[in-house]
């Protein structure tokens, strides 16, 4: 019996232990902390490019826990930040630093910093710093898009003017105009250290095809060195080729599958197809004349029947055109998949 007493009593006595330790546990996940930012967001302005923005955006705990401040993580590597301490007694309010170097940026810009804390409700939260940056140097335009040229059209299309300006009041001067492209030539309208205004003139030697390059100025008075203005231009012959290529998709069936290519000459030389060679047993072409000198159609004939793997060939065009002797034309298609297969 006296065994029996003391079982229960040691069994109300854990029972005690367990619950006052369980109501502890509930007491002390009330004790959570709170974060407060009066002001998450940083209005800088506007300022020179270059320059460094800085703010201390206070943190504030409102909870009953300590607040700690696990990590600050910055968006870019413009921007930096730092924390006065890393617990926030219940309370107190602490302080993180963030600083934004503007070099290399302009116009509208907000840069971030996420804020990592231990505050159940808001686990992470976000700073940030927006302004406007002026730039040192302006251009107009940024850059130089030619489009399409026709090879031997007219050389206006070839040029373009390009202004270059130091802002007002600042300490940059502008030098050199420069290029490294044997297809460009640059011919100054006004230099002097505060604005270069130039035309820019693409030489009339360049080959077919897409071209890229760029205008260099220099600059002093600035971490900037130099300004790169990229140009763009894509040289045309004078003959249009629509569509492109000859797609077929899936070669079906077995009747002759076929497409039709228009060629417009838009040169000065009548123009003539002398030849058509087709580099597949299976593609046949045809051509027809719309108008005589100015318009052709070429006629892509292919025969699934002569087609075993996937249709990759071409389709070689022959003319007079000294600037487009011969056009290939690619040829595509592919086989349907086996039958029974899923």
């Amino acid at each position: 019996m006296f065994r029996r007493v003391i079982t229960f009593s040691s069994c109300l006595a854990l029972l005690f232990f367990f619950t006052s330790f369980a109501s502890a546990q509930e007491k002390e996940k009330l004790r959570y902390a709170k974060l407060l930012i009066p002001s998450s967001t940083y209005d800088f302005g506007a300022v020179s490019q270059g320059s460094k923005v800085s703010h201390e955006f206070v943190i504030e705990n409102k909870g009953e826990g300590a607040l700690h401040i696990q990590r600050v993580v910055p968006a870019c590597g413009c921007t930096a930040s730092t924390v006065d301490k890393d617990f926030i007694q219940p309370g107190e309010s602490g302080k993180v630093h963030v600083e934004f170097d503007t070099t290399g940026f302009s116009g509208e810009k907000i840069k971030t910093v996420r804020l990592y804390t231990n505050d159940p409700d808001n686990l992470s939260a976000i700073l940030s710093l927006r302004g406007t940056i002026e730039p040192d140097v302006l251009v107009q335009p940024k850059r130089l898009y030619f489009g399409e040229i026709l090879q031997g059209g007219i050389e206006a299309k070839r040029t373009k003017t390009v202004t270059v300006t130091a802002r007002e009041g600042s300490q940059v001067k502008l030098g050199e105009v420069s290029t490294r492209s044997k297809h460009v030539d640059i011919k100054l309208l006004e230099s002097n250290s505060k604005e270069k205004r130039f035309q820019v003139t693409l030489g009339p030697d360049m080959k077919l095809g897409e071209f890229r390059d760029r205008i260099v100025v220099r600059v002093s008075g600035t971490k900037q060195r130099a300004v790169n203005i990229p140009l763009f231009a894509s040289l045309k012959g004078p003959l249009r080729i629509r569509p492109a290529a000859a797609s077929f998709g899936v070669l079906e069936g077995q009747a002759p599958l076929q497409k039709t290519i228009k060629i417009e000459n838009l040169g000065a030389t009548p123009l003539l197809l002398k030849n058509l060679k087709s580099h597949h047993p299976s593609v046949k072409a045809t051509q027809k004349v719309v108008q005589e000198g100015k318009v052709y159609v070429v006629n892509i004939t292919v025969d699934p029947r002569l087609v075993k793997k996937e249709l990759r060939s071409s389709v070689e065009i022959f003319t007079n055109v000294e600037e487009q002797p011969s056009i290939k034309l690619s040829v595509y298609g592919i086989l349907p998949p086996p039958s029974g297969s899923k």
